[in-house]
Parts: C-alpha cells; structure tokens; sequence
C-alpha cells in the first residue's frame, strides 16, 4: 500500500469570477485564443503556410480549453478514470452514468476537463465543504487528477489544476489539500501550483 502526501497550498482572498456548474455549453475557464486565419494558399508560398499551421497548432496547444463537466462526458471521464484505477474497475453503463449524475448534484462539486482533439484527455475533481476554523471559511479538496498518457506533459493536467484552484480562490476557501500516492512521483508537479508537502498526510484504505 502507498503512503500518502498531503500537499496544501494557503489561499488569498482574491478570486475570479465565479462560474456556473454543469452544461456542455459553458465558456471555456480558460482563454482560449481563437485559431490564427491562415492566408490564401494560392498567394503565398508553401512553407509558409506550414509556418502559419505549426504556429497556430503551438498556439492552440499552449492553451487549453477548459470547462466543467456535465453527465454528457460520461464517455471520456469514464476513459480518463480507467486509466487511473487500472487496478480498479470503474462502473460503466447506466451504474456508472448514476454515480456521475449523483456527484455532480453534489453540492460544491465541480468537475474540470481539458479538452484536446474534440474529447477530454484530463481533469480534476474539487470539492469545497463548508468549516467553522478559519473564520468560517471553507475547505476545499481536489482528487482524481489524471491525463491520458498520449497527452502528458503538454499543460493539460495544469489547465485543469489552475481552474480547480481559481474556484476555490473564488469561494473564499481558506485551503487546498490532496493526496498523491508517493508512488505516482507526482510531488514536484503539485509544488509548481504553489502546493506544499508540510503536513503529513494519513489514508485509511477500506476494502
């Protein structure tokens, strides 16, 4: 069994404008660049409109499209959730549609995707509940972080962290804890987003 790091970052009081839960047409949470129009193929020489392609091609990948899910994303979630519990069946079908639907009536649930290639290859689940310490500020957890491996390593799992993290700012919540299992070796990416690993973090695996 993994041991466990508890990595919490603090949180200011200045947020971003809050955003509605749910709905596959939500404005993404991210800024999106619109895609560069290319010119006339027929006026200007053919490298470069490669030039123009692979410009427009860094660009959008510089920049991913984030969103909160909808019980529409079933498919992808449940893909992108296979692939962090290989070792753990995640429900398909009408159960698994449930419990999605369930989660996201949850209230202050929210579920961020990134999307790439017309299909979601990362998110992140926070959760903020409310507290009577630090003044009655809430607290806010984030689990199931997880990128498709043929999209690791191009921003997509920050995407969904830095829109994780902007709600929480804008709910007021005074902290941030997840839990990384130390195998994953995940620590370093965590403390890029300002997380510390200065609490020692306990788990209780019930079989």
């Amino acid at each position: 069994m993994p041991s466990i790091l508890r990595l919490t970052p603090f949180l200011g009081k200045s947020g971003v404008r809050d955003r509605l839960d749910g709905g596959q047409g939500n404005a993404p949470l991210t800024n999106s660049r619109p895609r560069p129009r290319l010119g006339h193929p027929g006026k200007i020489a053919p490298g470069r409109v490669r030039e123009e392609l692979i410009m427009a091609e860094t660009q959008v990948a510089a920049t991913p499209r984030v969103r909160e899910l909808s019980r529409y994303d079933f498919p992808d979630l449940h893909r992108l959730l296979s692939a962090l519990s290989r070792d753990n069946p995640v429900p398909e079908g009408p159960t698994g549609e449930a419990i999605l639907y369930e989660i996201l009536a949850m209230p202050g649930t929210s579920l961020f995707g990134a999307e790439c290639e017309g299909r979601i290859v990362a998110t992140a689940m926070l959760s903020i509940l409310p507290n009577l310490t630090y003044g009655g500020r809430p607290l806010a957890r984030i689990e199931n972080v997880v990128t498709l491996p043929d999209y690791r390593g191009r921003g997509f799992a920050s995407a969904v962290m830095t829109a994780a993290i902007d709600k929480a700012r804008a709910k007021n919540c005074a902290d941030i804890s997840l839990l990384s299992p130390k195998s994953f070796h995940a620590e370093g990416f965590y403390r890029k987003l300002g997380f510390k690993d200065d609490t020692v973090g306990l788990h209780l695996f019930i079989g």
